[in-house]
């Protein structure tokens, strides 16, 4: 048996690999006498998620990714996107570019019929542990400022406010609050 060649500590699974499952979470709601489970999964995104993830997309923001967009980010090896799905719905997405020990959150949507059933801080728990696992140590993101519900979540996971983007939104324009996760720069 020859030995499998492996990659340099820290690295970013590629995303053709079959992806880790990591184990589901979810809810549970009695209906009818019965108890019925809410399971999410989250694992790593798939080429076969993006028509659905481009949908959750254009639904959720006002200047959307195109689907080619995420195809072309998911052949990064500095990146890492993650769905959670529902069976096989997906309910959600979240994804980041590395550079170095830190990593830029590009993107975390929860389509709109699963929010509020923390789908989206699970996704995030799990996108971060990942990273770290490949070594990242701090984490950034912008969200707008008006986005007051995300801002709490991201505070709950963290992250704190480092300063203002002015007028980096568009449809409408509005300001961006920079937020920071993780260990201090040297």
């Amino acid at each position: 048996m020859e030995p499998q060649e492996r990659e340099p500590e820290g690295a970013m699974e590629p995303q053709e690999r079959e992806p880790d499952r990591t184990p589901g979470f979810g809810r549970r709601e009695r209906r009818k006498g019965a108890w019925v489970e809410h399971m999410i999964t989250v694992r790593e995104m798939r080429l076969s998620d993006l028509d659905q993830v481009s949908e959750i997309e254009s639904r959720t923001f006002s200047e959307p990714w195109s689907r080619n967009g995420f195809e072309t980010s998911l052949q990064s090896t500095d990146t890492l996107y993650l769905t959670a799905l529902k069976g096989e719905r997906v309910a959600g997405y979240c994804g980041l570019l590395r550079s170095f020990e830190e990593a830029d959150i590009t993107n975390v949507a929860v389509a709109e019929e699963f929010r509020n059933q923390g789908i989206g801080r699970n996704m995030l728990l799990v996108l971060m542990e990942k990273g770290r696992q490949a070594g990242i140590l701090r984490f950034t993101l912008e969200v707008r400022v008006s986005n007051r519900q995300a801002i709490h979540l991201y505070e709950t996971l963290g992250f704190a406010s480092a300063g203002i983007r002015k007028h980096f939104y568009r449809k409408p324009e509005e300001d961006a609050l920079i937020m920071w996760s993780g260990a201090q720069a040297d």
